[in-house]
């Protein structure tokens, strides 16, 4: 083991892990694991960078029955949901199906989301509130529902502080709304905001990819300078010939259109 890389001996331990538990999470078993335990088993999925799609599935199908229960809070339904949004792409994606899959998997994050925004939204600040969209739109969960009043109290917090503190929630919030295709009134405001005061300065490679994803989804003037940060912060990763750039943009006109 000593000769095993760390990502590899954590990657390893947690789908031999994985292959154990998922049995105990079959529906066919009479134990309903409770909510702060569905939230563990999430949360592995993200710190030991698991893809096991039958414990995941087998995960949130006991979700439904456990959203019921009084210890399912909504301090423990912001964990499922943050873990989520965190998994590797690829459990992302499996989620993603899921939700759309199964009503019952639906209703339980409706009812979670619904005791959420009664007890606790009105109690977090912009910054937390856009990284609460993000994570939506990052599972592809919008009920039409509860997802726009998170919006709304974000609305409301930015009327009335000027604007937001963190250029990274800034950046997920104009992604997240443009993801989902809602309020794009907004996220053009916020985008424009972000790229004429430059406030993209000190942000991560990624926040700023997803400013820039964001001004071609809405159609707004090439931004200058942002497109040299970017080119700055990943270099090597960018195309370096023109074909290789071409098929770049036009796979990204691709996806573009195809939403």
């Amino acid at each position: 083991v000593a000769h095993v890389e760390p990502s590899e001996q954590r990657s390893s331990l947690g789908e031999a892990v994985a292959e154990q538990l998922r049995p105990k999470m079959k529906t066919t078993v009479r134990w309903i694991p409770s909510g702060p335990e569905i939230a563990d088993v999430l949360q592995s999925f993200v710190l030991l960078e698991l893809n096991n799609d039958r414990l995941l599935e087998n995960t949130l199908m006991m979700l439904s029955p456990a959203s019921k229960a009084p210890s399912c809070t909504s301090d423990i339904f912001l964990r499922i949901l943050g873990s989520c949004a965190d998994m590797p792409q690829r459990s992302r994606d499996a989620v993603k199906v899921l939700l759309h899959k199964h009503v019952g998997l639906q209703n339980a994050f409706n009812r979670l989301f619904e005791e959420l925004c009664s007890s606790t939204v009105s109690k977090l600040d912009q910054e937390t509130l856009a990284d609460l969209v993000y994570a939506c739109a990052r599972i592809g969960y919008d009920d039409g529902m509860f997802v726009q009043r998170l919006i709304e109290h974000v609305d409301q917090h930015l009327a009335s502080s000027g604007g937001f503190h963190s250029f990274q929630s800034m950046a997920r919030l104009v992604y997240a709304l443009c993801e989902l295709s809602t309020r794009l009134d907004m996220a053009r405001v916020l985008c424009r905001e972000a790229i004429d005061g430059q406030m993209w300065e000190g942000g991560s490679g990624d926040d700023i990819l997803m400013l820039a994803w964001a001004a071609v989804f809405l159609s707004l003037p090439p931004p200058v300078e942002l497109i040299t940060e970017m080119c700055v912060l990943f270099e090597e990763r960018l195309p370096t010939q023109l074909l290789m750039a071409q098929q770049v943009n036009d796979d990204a006109i691709s996806l573009r259109y195809a939403k």
